[in-house]
C-alpha cells in the first residue's frame, strides 16, 4: 500500500492540447487518428477556407491554451507548393501569422501528399525547404511528412471546429445595414415603390402613345400604296390602248400604200388581179 506522502509527491499528468489545422476535413479526420489512445494529449480540429474569412478571434482564444499546433499542407501533382505566399494563400498566412505571434507554442507544418505522384514531386524540394517556407520555416529546419491522406475518410467522426466567419460577417454586415439606416425609412420604402410605380405606369403610357402614332402612320403608307398600285393598272391599261391603236392605225397606213402602189402597176402593165393578189395576201399576214 503506498505511503500517503508518495500520493502527494507524485507528479500529475497534465494534458497536451495539440491544435491541428488544415483546409480538408478528411485530412484532419485522418491525421486525428495517429493519437488515439493518448489519453495524455488532447487534440483540437479546425477547419479553414481559403474562400472565406478567418475567425480570428475564435483562434486566438484557442491559442491561448494551447501548447503545439499543427498546420497541414496538402499537395498535389500539379501544386506550386505557394502556401505561404499571400496571394495564393492568403488565410493560410493569415493563419500562420497569428500562430507565430505566440512563441510559447511550438508550430508544425505537415505535408500531406493527396497522390504517389505528389509524393514524389515533394521529395524533390525537400532539400530546399526555405524557399518554400520563407520566415515560418520552424528552428528545425525540418517539415514531417504525412502520407496517409484518405479523400473518403468520413470527417463525422471527429469534432471538428470551424474558423470560417462567414455567417458572422454576413451577420455583421447586416447589423451595420440596420444600424446605418435613416430614421423614418420605414416610411420612404413604401414611398419609394409607388414613385417607382408612378415612373413605369407614365413610361408604359407613352410607349402606348408612340405605338398607336406609328400604328397611324404604317395605315396611311398603306393606302398610298394601293393609291399608287391602281395608278400603275390603269397607265399599263393605258399602254396597252396605245399600242393596239397604233398597231391599227399602221396597218391601214400600209394597206393604203400596198393598194396605191398595187393598181399603178396593174394600170401599167395591165394586171389586175395580181395587184388584188397581193393585196388580199398583204390582208392576210396583218391578220
Amino acid at each position: 500500500m503506498p505511503q500517503m506522502a508518495d500520493v502527494f509527491l507524485s507528479p500529475v499528468m497534465q494534458k497536451v492540447e495539440r491544435l491541428i489545422f488544415s483546409t480538408n476535413k478528411a485530412a484532419l479526420a485522418g491525421y486525428a487518428q495517429n493519437f488515439r489512445g493518448q489519453s495524455e494529449v488532447q487534440v483540437k480540429l479546425f477547419h479553414y477556407s481559403e474562400q472565406d474569412g478567418l475567425d480570428t478571434d475564435a483562434l486566438e482564444a484557442q491559442v491561448l491554451s494551447a501548447s503545439e499546433a499543427t498546420v497541414l499542407l496538402l499537395a498535389t501533382a500539379a501544386s506550386s507548393y505557394l502556401w505561404f505566399d499571400p496571394e495564393h494563400y492568403p488565410r493560410n498566412v493569415e493563419l500562420c501569422t497569428i500562430l507565430k505571434k505566440f512563441p510559447e507554442i511550438r508550430v508544425n507544418f505537415i505535408v500531406c501528399p493527396t497522390t504517389n505522384s505528389a509524393r514524389d514531386g515533394w521529395q524533390q524540394h525537400q532539400s530546399d525547404l526555405q524557399s518554400v517556407f520563407g520566415d515560418f520555416l520552424p528552428e528545425s529546419g525540418k517539415v514531417d511528412l504525412w502520407t496517409d491522406f484518405d479523400p473518403e475518410q468520413d470527417p463525422e467522426q471527429e469534432q471538428i471546429q470551424s474558423l470560417i466567419c462567414r455567417a458572422q460577417h454576413k451577420q455583421s454586415l447586416q447589423c451595420q445595414d440596420v444600424h446605418q439606416e435613416p430614421r423614418g425609412g420605414w416610411l420612404w420604402k413604401p414611398v419609394g415603390g409607388f414613385v417607382l410605380l408612378l415612373v413605369v405606369g407614365f413610361g408604359v403610357r407613352q410607349l402606348m402613345r408612340k405605338l398607336s402614332s406609328l400604328s397611324s402612320q404604317l395605315q396611311g403608307l398603306q393606302n398610298e400604296t394601293r393609291d399608287l398600285r391602281n395608278r400603275i393598272q390603269l397607265l399599263e391599261a393605258e399602254v396597252v390602248h396605245l399600242r393596239d391603236g397604233q398597231s391599227l392605225q399602221w396597218w391601214e397606213w400600209l394597206q393604203g400604200i400596198c393598194s396605191t402602189v398595187a393598181s399603178e402597176v396593174a394600170s401599167s402593165l395591165s394586171l389586175p388581179l395580181v395587184a388584188s393578189f397581193d393585196i388580199d395576201q398583204l390582208t392576210h399576214l396583218r391578220h
